[in-house]
Order: structure tokens, then C-alpha cells, then sequence
């Protein structure tokens, strides 16, 4: 997402996540559960989740993005979703998505996790986002930098229809 963000002009959030500084997958801020939970409850963070055993969040910080009217791009779980359409509405939503059998293939040869933690993952990703937040559906089945380009594609036309603020 860091690429494509780049080439379409957004700033990108960046996660804080209780997952160790070491594991790979993105650039990501990396804190003890404790200190997530003080964060937490300081108020340091716009929104806030757990999913895969860990908590994640993004850091209140975006708001000065927002309020100097930059667009910003925030990889979130779809369970918090309604969240931010309560927080930060109009907010335009892009969904990036592949059939299951290629989310198995890549997780299983991303070697990272157990059978049983990648079936969850699956399991997750069957959520189904709630049609009436009106999501940009980005497929992503294929090659990456086709997919790369349809996501480029569909900030651009969520920021025509001016739903992101």
C-alpha cells in the first residue's frame, strides 16, 4: 500500500500494532500490549482493534493530515469499519479482496503463520462488509502491479465522488 500511496499523492497511516518489531509484512510501529492499552487510553488513537491475536490502531495524528485537507490512506480490519464512519465521516472505503483459495495459496507461502492461524484468517476474511458503507471494490487475485494500479484507480474515483474528507 506504501507504493500505491505514493503514486496517488495520499499520506499513509501508519499502524501501531502489539506484534513484535521484527515480524515482516509492513512498516508498522511496534509497542507492548501494555503500552498499547496506555495509548488506548490516553485517547492517542483515531481508531482501534484486535484481529490474529494482536490489537491495532491508528494513531490520532491523522486528524492533522485530515483537518490541512490531506487524504490519507489507513489499512483497516473491515470489523472496524462502522467505527469509522461514525469517526470520520464522509470516509470512502476500499475493499481489496481475492477468491479464498489465493488468500490460502499467499498466506500459506508468506510462511509466517500455523494451518490453523491461517483458517482464521480465512474465516475473517469472509466478513462481510456491510453494503451500505458503499465500499470501492479493488479484486486482487491476479498480478500485483494490475492490482496496484486498480487501487490507484479507485482513490481517485472515491475522491471524485468527493466521499473522503
Amino acid at each position: 500500500m506504501h507504493r500505491a500511496s505514493d503514486q496517488a499523492g495520499f499520506a499513509l497511516a501508519r499502524r501501531v500494532i502489539t506484534k513484535p518489531p521484527a515480524a515482516t509484512g509492513e512498516a508498522f510501529e511496534s509497542v507492548s500490549k501494555h503500552e498499547f492499552i496506555r495509548r488506548r487510553q490516553a485517547r492517542c488513537f483515531a481508531l482501534h482493534w484486535t484481529a490474529h491475536g494482536f490489537d491495532y490502531a491508528i494513531s490520532a495524528e491523522i486528524e492533522t493530515d485530515l483537518a490541512a485537507g490531506q487524504h490519507v490512506l489507513a489499512n483497516l480490519s473491515r470489523a472496524v469499519l462502522p467505527r469509522l464512519q461514525e469517526v470520520f465521516s464522509p470516509a470512502g472505503i476500499i475493499l481489496v479482496t481475492a477468491p479464498p483459495e489465493i488468500l490460502a495459496q499467499r498466506l500459506t507461502q508468506r510462511n509466517r503463520e500455523s494451518r490453523a492461524q491461517i483458517e482464521s484468517r480465512l474465516a475473517r476474511a469472509s466478513f462481510q462488509v456491510d453494503p451500505s458503507l458503499s465500499p470501492v471494490v479493488v479484486e486482487n487475485s491476479g498480478d500485483l502491479g494490475d492490482a496496484v494500479t486498480a487501487f490507484i484507480a479507485a482513490c481517485h474515483a472515491v475522491i471524485g465522488t468527493r466521499r473522503i474528507k
